[in-house]
């Protein structure tokens, strides 16, 4: 089954590779400068060997850079390490997402260093997810042709559908009624399309004739003792936002 990364994660890196982080830091402005300072790093799985005997291995950093617009690219492994330096105590709020089985969770030491009582926050949950809905409402105008072109190519996929099923109300046993007068019940067996199945058949097949792959259904993205495809942190005063 070929990785569905987690639509967050996905929209704010563009990055597709399974394993991967993005942790956003968000400085207030400064004297120097008026507008905060927003910095993003993107962390990708070093190559495994046991992993590449089955997969193709992730990209390097050098490769990852030329195609992603991060402004660091950094080794997954180092990702705690790199939380753990942008949280400065008592000033950074750090904001997550929901850690349900909807989303992949932060490793628990992760956690546990981001909520030391007395001393630090817990990350909060509650307005990440929200914010990252709002920001995927507002489309540019790139965004809304290629959305135009997608409904142009499904529609096109649906009339091909209607099409093939017209053909079985007029058709008999494979063959035209002579008499259009009459009738004819087309019975159980003599339909090209009998499954729901067969129908989605059609249409991805279609679809993927003129180069898009539909979205058929949004299925559970993580499942439990599965290794999380993306994590997401996100840094007010000092805000820290993880994925």
């Amino acid at each position: 089954m070929p990785l569905r990364q987690e639509s967050n994660f996905f929209y704010l890196t563009g990055c597709d590779v399974a394993n991967s982080h993005v942790m956003i830091t968000i400085s207030p402005s400064t004297v120097a400068s008026s507008e905060p300072e927003v910095k993003s790093t993107l962390f990708i799985p070093r190559e495994d060997p046991l992993e590449t005997m089955w997969s193709p291995p992730p990209p390097t950093l050098e490769a990852a850079r030329s195609t992603h617009e991060a402004d660091v690219i950094a080794y997954s492994d180092e990702f705690e390490k790199h939380v753990a330096g942008a949280v400065k105590i008592g000033e950074t709020a750090v904001h997550i997402l929901p850690q349900t089985i909807q989303f992949p969770t932060l490793p628990v030491p992760l956690l546990a260093a981001l909520s030391t009582p007395g001393v630090a926050a817990p990350p909060m949950i509650k307005y990440l997810l929200p914010a990252l809905h709002s920001a995927r409402l507002i489309k540019t105008e790139y965004e809304l042709e290629l959305i135009r072109q997608a409904n142009a190519i499904s529609s096109r996929a649906h009339e091909v559908i209607m099409r093939v099923l017209g053909k079985d109300v007029k058709e008999v046993g494979g063959r035209v009624s002579v008499n259009p007068k009459k009738i004819t019940a087309v019975m159980p067996g003599q339909w090209r399309i009998e499954k729901e199945a067969e129908a989605e058949a059609i249409f991805v097949a279609s679809c993927r004739r003129e180069g898009y792959v539909p979205l058929m259904s949004d299925i559970t993205r993580h499942q439990p003792n599965m290794p999380p495809p993306c994590t997401t942190v996100a840094t007010i005063e000092h805000s820290l936002g993880v994925l």
